[in-house]
């Protein structure tokens, strides 16, 4: 999944603002989504992309997944599915 995160603006906390949107991207990439900052101007910055999250047991994605209820090899299972599904495999 693609996400745009907005930050920045031109009041006085646009730091603050640039560096919560940049947390917040980066949380998001770490659950395995490409994520981008976009500014007021209009300007895109792709931080970093996370094309291959980790799947040990101390990984953020199946211990997220496990809250969620979902075991780990339902896990695995639903993310081949959704891979063939998105390249029409």
């Amino acid at each position: 999944m693609e996400i745009v995160v907005l930050a920045g603006g031109l009041s006085t906390e646009r730091d603050v603002s640039l560096c919560s949107g940049a947390g917040i991207c980066k949380t998001l990439r770490e659950r395995g989504h490409d994520a981008f900052l976009l500014d007021e101007n209009g300007d895109i910055f792709c931080l970093e992309e996370n094309t291959l999250p980790g799947m040990t047991a101390t990984s953020l994605l199946p211990q997220e997944a496990k809250a969620a209820g979902i075991e780990y090899g339902e896990l695995c299972e639903l993310i081949i599915q959704k891979s063939l599904e998105r390249y029409s495999i």
